[in-house]
């Protein structure tokens, strides 16, 4: 076994004290202390939306004005193009057309977001309220200020409601004055995960002369989003702000922490991370120092993560067995073949192989990653599972005799990377290359002690103990190959490959018929933009069949019914058909 002399308590207590500190990618403002929202701050300085100031700082207290709510609004929704904005005329007698927000304003004017006043002014530097940014924001979502009374007496109690519905002043301490730049920033995120909205049917509106009458239409509807941006913010079916504005801009889930460690959840800008944070909601304490064991007890309670305090119903312990790891169930095997019991662990379980002879252990995190463990003297296990049947720790004891082979065992994971790679070297000295990937057809990350060529699939998979891949078989070798898992099919370059669709099955040239499952997946993977897009069947039958000029290979995996659930269609610059 590899020697490891700390003590198991300090390791416990050093990750979770590790897992607690969530550290965030800031702007380094010079008044970053007096940042209330700071992730809104990163995220919209990223973006360009809201700048800083010469000197540096950020100014949160500082109340925004008429005009440079016009200008954030105008770089939501046209990013960078927004900086060419011009006004060829004055569009206010108090705004000249060479003033620095003449642009923003006139276009925030034409798309309905602003409005000046009746003698002709606009008062650009004048404060803006909490309301009237809300009632920006929601026009912004595609909200119709006519419609839903955004104007009128009643505006600001309307602008207040939609608002709070669509979440813009979600976290909002006040939103009843003025809106300071914090609180604006702030507003200006929720805006990027909100919902965008319209109207089936537009609203009329009919000119009585004295005044006017609109008849509303449709009520507002949540834009759909079945492209390739769904899932960037939320994986709903429908469109957030930045989904349709931001298409680089990535949120990941909030996944629950393991032994009550908090959520943490990052944003990414066209694959870079800016910002990484802490659900709070669920954040117990934080420790950026030294902690004893006792504190941690005291603050999340022992039978989160404690072996010995659970109770004897969580814990088995066998005897006289091997410990054997298959297809993500860990199970305990008597003579190495009949089930004694088993549990289901997971990429996080935690699983400790410790040496009762000599004290030393190793730590080994996943099932992917657990050795074969056998002893002839006996090998005691004991497991943690928490309410929902998973373990989440598994202490194996183990004599002078046992056996320990392996450490990371082979998986029928299929990988196929589609950008990269990053080359990094962790606190252990391994140096590893991380991808974005499609694994079991889900878009994440991978990290790899070799490089991987990109738009190649991979299978029988061995990861070492640390989680990454060191083994796999690369399938880009293979020439026209179907079998009962997946298929294989390559054209040179000018191959042009007809594509056909009906009735549930692609037809691709001569040797591909692939019945597609009731749900699946086609990516056009792109090695040269080291992107991709995703199609429906008949889409990619009616766009691209005759139309592929350049090299491209074909892989299907098929589902247990020999039905393909994910086709990943790889060639160079087949996003510029």
């Amino acid at each position: 076994m590899k020697t490891c002399r700390k003590t198991l308590s300090l390791v416990m207590v050093f990750a979770l004290v590790m897992s607690l500190f969530c550290a965030s990618v800031s702007a380094d403002f010079t008044d970053q202390s007096s940042i209330t929202n700071d992730e809104a701050a990163v995220v919209l300085t990223a973006l360009d939306v809201i700048d800083g100031f010469d000197d540096g700082s950020f100014q949160p207290d500082t109340v925004l004005t008429r005009e440079q709510a016009a200008a954030i609004i105008a770089r939501m929704l046209l990013d960078s193009n927004a900086d060419n904005l011009t006004a060829g005329s004055a569009p206010f007698s108090d705004v000249s057309a060479d003033r620095w927000s003449a642009g923003y304003i006139a276009y925030c004017v034409s798309k309905g977001i602003v409005e000046g006043f009746e003698d002709g002014t606009f008062r650009p530097a004048d404060n803006l309220t909490c309301y009237q940014f809300a009632k920006m924001l929601l026009v912004a979502l595609g909200y119709d200020a006519g419609t839903e009374g955004l104007t009128g007496s009643t505006w600001a109690i309307n602008s207040a409601s939609y608002a709070i519905n669509a979440g813009i002043f979600d976290d909002v301490a006040s939103y009843s004055g003025d809106c300071d730049r914090d609180t604006a920033a702030l507003m200006a995120l929720n805006t990027l995960k909100a919902d965008m909205v319209y109207y089936p049917s537009g609203s009329i509106e009919i000119d009585t002369g004295d005044s006017s009458i609109i008849i509303a239409g449709s009520s507002a509807t949540r834009v759909t989003n079945n492209g390739s941006s769904d899932g960037n913010i939320d994986l709903d079916g429908y469109m957030q702000f930045a989904e349709r504005y931001f298409t680089k801009l990535e949120l990941s889930d909030a996944a629950d922490g393991t032994y009550g460690r908090p959520a943490t959840f990052t944003w990414e800008l066209d694959g870079d991370v800016i910002y990484t944070g802490t659900d709070e909601s669920n954040l117990v304490a934080t420790y950026t120092g030294y902690v004893t064991k006792g504190t941690l007890y005291s603050a999340i309670g022992s039978s989160v993560y404690s072996l010995t305090e659970a109770s004897t119903s969580l814990v088995e312990k066998i005897t006289d067995t091997d410990l054997k790891v298959r297809n993500g169930y860990v199970r305990y095997l008597l003579d190495g073949s009949s089930v004694q019991t088993d549990y289901t662990a997971t990429s996080s379980t935690v699983f400790v192989v410790y040496d009762t002879s000599d004290n030393d252990y190793d730590v080994y995190t996943g099932y992917n990653n657990v050795p074969n463990v056998s002893d002839s003297s006996g090998v005691t296990v004991s497991a943690l599972t928490n309410s929902s049947g998973y373990s989440v720790a598994v202490m194996i004891f183990v004599g002078k005799n046992a056996s320990v082979s392996g450490g990371g065992g082979t998986s029928g994971d299929f990988v196929l990377a589609y950008y990269g790679p990053s080359k990094s070297v962790d606190s252990y000295g391994n140096t590893y290359y991380s991808y974005y990937a499609f694994v079991n057809c889900e878009d994440t990350t991978v990290s790899s002690t070799e490089r991987l060529t990109l738009g190649v699939l991979y299978t029988d998979i061995s990861y070492d103990e640390y989680g990454y891949i060191d083994e796999a078989d690369n399938l880009g070798t293979d020439n026209v190959l179907d079998n009962d898992e997946y298929f294989i099919i390559h054209w040179g370059s000018g191959g042009n490959p007809a594509i056909k669709y009906s009735s549930g099955v692609i037809t691709m040239g001569t040797n591909g018929v692939l019945p597609l499952a009731d749900s699946y997946d086609i990516y056009l993977v792109d090695t040269y933009y080291e992107d991709y897009d995703t199609v429906t069947a008949s889409r990619f039958a009616s766009k691209y069949s005759g139309k592929i000029s350049n090299a491209v290979t074909v892989y299907g995996v098929y589902d247990d019914d020999g039905y393909i659930v994910s086709l990943y269609v790889v060639a160079d610059r087949i996003l510029d058909i």
